[in-house]
């Protein structure tokens, strides 16, 4: 029974994150997302989404995404593995940076990355030294946006 729950829950969790990806599209700002076009940061923000995803390695995730990012600093894609293998660490100050990050690329709001972010920032706001040391960051984006 609980090898079910937890095969449906990771299905589910899965399709969630699957979706964020295809509505997101590269990053505003990307060298996916320009006429630089460079494969390798595309690969390592896939290869670090199947690391975390997939293969539950949250070391190879981190390091994929963080060479990712040295290559296209917006990646939204990118971030939003770092901030996922955060919050499974239990990291907030990480987390947030990364749901920061991502939310500052995308200043529509309009991507699945950057509705999952908000979502991460929004649970966060219990009160956290974490989340009070970010309050003039999140007052930039507010007004911002």
């Amino acid at each position: 029974m609980r090898r079910r729950f937890a095969s449906s829950l990771l299905a589910f969790v899965m399709a969630a994150v699957l979706t964020a990806f295809a509505e997101a599209g590269p990053a505003p700002g990307s060298i996916t997302g320009t006429s630089q076009g460079s494969s390798e940061s595309f690969q390592l923000e896939e290869l670090a989404a199947q690391a975390l995803f997939f293969h539950s390695d949250l070391n190879e995730a981190e390091r994929l995404a963080g060479e990712a990012l040295q290559l296209s600093p917006n990646s939204m894609a990118a971030n939003f593995v770092l901030m996922e293998a955060a919050a499974l660490r239990g990291d907030e100050e990480k987390m947030l940076n990364a749901a920061l990050a991502i939310c500052e690329a995308d200043t529509g709001g309009t991507s699945g990355y950057a509705r999952i972010a908000a979502a991460r920032i929004r649970s966060a706001a219990s009160a956290s030294p974490a989340f009070r040391a970010r309050i003039p960051e999140l007052r930039l984006l507010a007004g911002s946006g």
